[in-house]
């Protein structure tokens, strides 16, 4: 199998020096696939390798890195034949956990060589494409103050700080929620579109989503104060967000959200833009992914 291999050196903590890089392509080798390896430098690189990769008659493009990086391959191979492959290196590998990719490296490489293929759905945001979750409000915030307080000193504990500093800075807007045929106007802390179940770290956002059924879970948490986060913030962790009484999920294949200030809004954990108008919509069956058996 032709693979190539696109590693973000600045992914976690897993994989920084020369010699780790070595021992993933030893390990891959010893898988018997034969790859290229190539070093990711700049933001949005990994898009247009991944893209190139497809040009070039590459049957997959393995991914070394986090969710971020992930949602960059995706871009650049949505609506292709090429299989994506993932090796979590990132904080939180919230796709990859959902997907049940071990974040074990030596394991990880034995699914990219012996997994199955599985055709999941992608999401689209305002043109951009999304494969484990997307959100408007305060999870968008918190994305928003990790890239900008911690820059590349990765880690779930500096994740908890920006979920901190975020709460208290975050104030729920009044929004309208068009789904399908309906509309309903809310002020709530966070509306997330899962694709797969969770943010990342295993803080279990859509515990019921599934990533090949042809539909979102739009999970919205309503106002809550200090001493309810606090009390509720274990669920997330748990698997039983559902258990909250702020939580609500509905089911759709199309989301529009609207408002009179622009909102924050994230694919995949990371910052995408402040707007106060965001639609959403799915590619049924966008890509393959390698996944365990």
């Amino acid at each position: 199998m032709k693979v190539k291999v696109l590693y973000n050196p600045c992914s976690g903590f897993q994989l920084r020096s020369r010699e780790d890089i070595d021992r993933l392509r030893s390990m891959l080798l010893g898988h018997g696939l034969q790859t290229e390896m190539v070093r990711l430098t700049e933001k949005y690189q990994c898009t247009v390798l991944a893209r190139r990769a497809v040009e070039e008659g590459y049957e997959m493009v393995v991914v070394v890195g986090g969710d971020g990086t992930v949602n960059e391959a995706v871009c650049g191979l949505v609506n292709s034949k090429v299989l994506l492959g993932i090796i979590p290196t990132g904080s939180g590998n919230g796709i990859s956990r959902a997907l049940g990719i071990p974040l074990d490296l030596s394991e990880a490489c034995r699914v990219i060589a012996e997994g199955d293929s599985r055709r999941i759905d992608v999401g689209l945001l305002n043109g951009h494409y999304f494969l484990g979750v997307a959100g408007i409000g305060y999870d968008a915030l918190v994305g928003y103050l990790f890239e900008q307080n911690w820059g590349k000193l990765r880690g779930l504990w500096n994740y908890f700080f920006s979920a901190l500093l975020g709460y208290f800075q975050y104030q729920p807007y009044p929004l309208e929620l068009r789904t399908g045929h309906s509309a309903r106007s809310l002020s709530p802390l966070l509306v997330t579109i899962a694709n797969t179940t969770q943010f990342g770290g295993g803080a279990v956002i859509a515990p019921y989503a599934e990533p090949d059924d042809g539909l979102f879970d739009v999970c919205i948490i309503h106002q809550l104060n200090f001493i309810q986060a606090l009390y509720y913030w274990p669920r997330l962790f748990s698997g039983r967000i559902d258990t909250v009484p702020q939580w609500e999920m509905l089911r759709t294949d199309t989301v529009e959200v609207i408002s009179d200030k622009p909102l924050p809004v994230h694919v995949d954990g990371d910052f995408l833009e402040l707007s106060a108008h965001v639609h959403i919509s799915l590619v049924p069956a966008g890509l393959s992914v390698r996944v365990p058996r």
